[in-house]
Order: structure tokens, then sequence, then C-alpha cells
């Protein structure tokens, strides 16, 4: 029997903020992560008060593809808005 990836949720902490720094509250966040086979998910969130959204993204044991997976995060409040990228490895 060949060993097997634990079951593991990745979490991802998107926070808006203005110039002031502040929290932008009510803003639409969509993260975009693609896995190394170039499969697509795509999750939603809204900020909180404090300008936090959280998205969680779930890897399986069974089908957790080996390599880099690439999040593309968006947040939007009326016409501004802003992304950020970053990436995470699964071995």
């Amino acid at each position: 029997m060949l060993p097997t990836k634990g079951n593991a949720t990745i979490y991802a902490t998107i926070v808006t903020t203005v110039t002031s720094g502040t929290g932008v509250p009510s803003a639409a966040v969509s993260a975009r992560i693609t896995d190394p086979a170039n499969a697509v998910t795509t999750l939603t969130a809204t900020t909180d008060s404090a300008g936090k959204a959280t998205v969680s993204y779930a890897l399986r044991s069974r089908n957790a593809k080996d390599g880099t997976y690439n999040v593309s995060s968006t947040a939007t409040m009326g016409t501004m808005s802003s992304t950020a990228t970053t990436s995470f490895a699964v071995n």
C-alpha cells in the first residue's frame, strides 16, 4: 500500500485596506485558485467590519495534485478594486 497525503484545508485570509490603513467593510472578494493541472476554483466572500474576508480551499488526500498552486484575489468596493497574487506548493 502506498502512503497517502492527509486531508488538509488551506486557509487564505484577504484583508482590504485604504491608504489610511483602516479596513474596508462590505467589499466583495474573489479568490481564484489554479492548481498544477490548470483547473481553476473561484471562491467568494465579503469583508467584515474590520475589512477582513476569509476563504477556505480544501485539499483532499486522493486528488490533491503535487506542484504549485497559484492564487489571485480581487477585492472590489464600488468602482475601486485591488488585486494581489501569491502561490503555495504541495509536495
